[in-house]
């Protein structure tokens, strides 16, 4: 360990050194305890007293028996176990599926939380029937509590004389709040961005939907948490459906002008994601030059700004965003140092894009909100980036508004990123299109919003590639944060906590018991019974159809047979969706995590677009294969959309399986191993 550590150094940055050393010391005394205990058996048998072995067995299982039962009582112990050692979540997790005799994902020993492993529709987050006489949700008896309220978006009086505003959105990706110097920042990053504070209202305890800018941003624009947003397919990138009715759609309803202006070509895979604007712009890359992003912002706000129409206009920047690699390392060479050289860019940036609003004719009618779509880990919890965890440096997000007519403020209550869209409809005079959890931010920047406690729910969903299931709910200083697929909890007070290193769950149990209820309650009634457990039962098959497209009948590890994989040839244009099926089998029972590769190579040999990608876990990463019993027959239905600038030609088709990012597994296919298959061609174009 400390020669890898020492040509390695990147592994205890990225782990911590005490996550890398805790791995062979608790193996050693995994090794210990099981030698020892194993050689008292070994030696009573061949002693001639098998009634002594029998007894020691006896007493192996009735301690692996308790251990089972009693683990999980103390939260605190589950957080160092599983949380901050390399393997102890991989190992408890792979104890809950051996033991988990319902196969429903949730099982009763080792902390999985199900109340009844006998009845697969009985797990914690499942839809609990009022009035049936069952608890199937595990939590307070029958029936499910409704943990936000919907409502008409709780309005406030808007400032006199505003009359039909115009909107600048500016969003910086992965920007924190505590980078600006009006959050006590010493090294002056954001002159721009502190004035702009100073003269209108900032919400120092902005939170996020999302760690994940596909699933927060949408909140934005419809005011809903990211499970009551209608997604649709298109893995990794998925789909907003039509029937989302979002603010730029509503403001263009009623003779807004909008349009958006995106430093990314990350979001042109989401279909549907930018519907309700009427122009937009795009890249020219994955993280282009910001500086071109805000010459195109200048130009449409000079543009706009010559018109009466009133008009939203929506800017992102992404520079801030991993790679950093557009302001230099004037700090240093860390990774907080090269982010806080981005931030001070975002800043300069932004200043002048309020420069040029600033000399517009009607910039007294502009209502002018930044924000940030979640926060970014430098290193805290061993984590760096975002879209992986929900504790506070991924979530907590910069919120800062200028209405006309509305003095300076600073709001330190607890808000959500998904207020912004019934604060933009409130001061736009248009009314919440359905009922919605968020809340108007006008009454908080008035100083007549009412105290409540209110519930922020924070959420990190699996979408096949990643299989992320976290989700967090905060009332006021309390925090809990629920692993889903572990039934891990953790609970913390920020406000004497706000590093969140000290899980207060075993001090304050009963606490811990009810945000948990409440987030298990939020998961069933968002899942209403149309869930996991019918996503799997739909996908499950009791044979094969009469017809394949592709017949393929070959095994991996003597464990998964892929009978089959169809998909039609095309033709297809860029934004297309290609239908993939696969039909998959376990031959036994496996503790590994299969994933689904999909290899794409162009005839001609030309580069194909990163994103042109098929790898994912069956099922959406909803049924891990380490949960399928033996014999399982699975159809696992992917649809991959076509990435713009795809060149046309033919594209050649290989299957393989991984297991994790990089690890390829072999096929047995007629005597031979192969870790490539060619599975068929489709075409691109004409």
């Amino acid at each position: 360990v400390g020669v890898t550590l020492a040509l390695v150094p990147a592994l205890a940055r990225a782990l911590g050194v005490e996550r890398v050393l805790a791995l062979p010391v608790a193996f050693g005394f995994a090794v210990l305890g099981q030698r020892v205990a194993c050689r008292m058996v070994t030696r009573w048998a061949m002693l001639g007293r098998p009634l002594a072995a029998a007894a020691g067995v006896a007493l192996l299982a009735a301690a692996a028996l308790l251990s089972g039962v009693t683990y999980g009582a103390r939260s605190r112990v589950r957080g160092v176990l599983e949380l901050r050692t390399a393997f102890g979540g991989s190992v408890v997790g792979l104890y809950q599926r051996l033991t988990d005799w319902d196969r429903d994902g949730h099982a009763r020993l080792y902390g999985g939380r199900d109340c009844d492993d006998l009845d697969g529709t009985v797990h914690p987050g499942a839809f609990d029937v009022p009035g049936d006489g069952l608890d199937q949700d595990c939590f307070e008896g029958d029936g499910t509590l409704a943990v936000l309220e919907h409502g008409d978006g709780a309005y406030g009086p808007r400032p006199p004389g505003l009359g039909r505003p115009s909107f600048l959105v500016i969003t910086v990706d992965a920007l924190r709040p505590d980078r600006l110097g009006v959050a006590g920042n010493p090294r002056a990053l954001t002159p721009n961005l502190d004035a702009f504070a100073e003269a209108g209202t900032r919400f120092t305890h902005a939170v996020a939907s999302s760690s994940r800018s596909n699933r927060s941003i949408p909140g934005l624009w419809a005011g809903f948490p990211p499970s009551q947003i209608a997604y649709g397919p298109g893995f990794h990138w998925p789909a907003l459906e039509d029937e989302n009715v979002l603010v730029p759609e509503l403001l263009a309803e009623r003779g807004w002008a909008t349009e958006a202006i995106v430093g990314t070509t990350y979001f042109e895979r989401s279909r549907g994601f930018f519907q309700g604007f009427g122009r937009l712009s795009q890249g020219p890359a994955y993280q282009p030059d910001p500086r071109v992003v805000t010459r195109r912002a200048r130009a449409a706000l000079e543009r706009l700004g010559r018109d009466e129409t009133p008009w939203l206009l929506w800017v992102h920047l992404f520079n801030v965003h991993q790679p950093h690699q557009h302001a230099g390392t004037p700090f240093g060479e860390s990774l907080a140092d090269r982010y806080d050289a981005e931030v001070r860019l975002a800043d300069e940036l932004i200043g002048e894009l309020l420069e040029t609003l600033d000399r517009l004719p009607g910039k007294d009618r502009v209502v002018v909100a930044v924000a940030s779509d979640h926060g970014e880990a430098l290193g805290e919890h061993g984590v760096q980036g975002h879209a992986t965890t929900l504790y506070e440096p991924e979530l907590r997000s910069t919120l800062l508004f200028r209405v006309p007519g509305m003095a300076p403020r600073v709001v330190d209550t607890p808000v959500s990123l998904i207020d912004l869209a019934p604060t933009l409809l409130n001061l736009a005079d248009v009314p919440v299109p359905r009922p919605m959890p968020a809340r108007s931010l006008v009454p908080a920047m008035r100083g007549t919003a009412e105290p409540s406690e209110r519930h922020i729910i924070s959420e990190l969903l699996p979408d096949g590639r990643f299989m992320f299931d976290l989700k967090a709910i905060r009332v006021g200083d309390e925090k809990l944060l629920w692993f889903v697929r572990r039934g891990t909890a953790q609970l913390f007070d920020l406000g004497r906590d706000p590093g969140e290193g000290h899980d207060i769950s075993d001090e304050r149990p009963e606490r811990a018991r009810a945000l948990l209820g409440r987030l298990q309650a939020w998961a069933a009634l968002t899942s209403d019974g149309s869930g996991r457990e019918n996503a799997i039962a739909a996908a499950r098959l009791d044979a094969l159809p009469s017809s394949l497209g592709r017949p393929l009948d070959v095994v991996v590890e003597d464990t998964l047979r892929v009978h089959a994989v169809d998909v039609p040839p095309g033709p297809y244009q860029a934004g297309d969706r290609i239908p993939f099926t696969f039909y998959l089998e376990t031959l036994r029972r496996t503790s590994r995590n299969y994933m689904v590769e999909v290899l794409f190579e162009h005839a001609g040999g030309r580069r194909l677009p990163s994103s042109f990608d098929a790898t994912h876990f069956p099922l959406d990463g909803l049924y891990p294969t380490n949960e399928w019993p033996a014999g399982e027959l699975i159809v696992d239905r992917l649809e991959v959309i076509v990435p713009p600038r795809t060149p046309t030609g033919e594209i050649a088709l290989k299957l393989a399986i991984r297991e994790g990012d990089q690890v390829r597994l072999a096929f047995q296919a007629a005597g031979e191993r192969t870790y490539f298959l060619p599975v068929g061609r489709l075409r691109i174009g004409p």
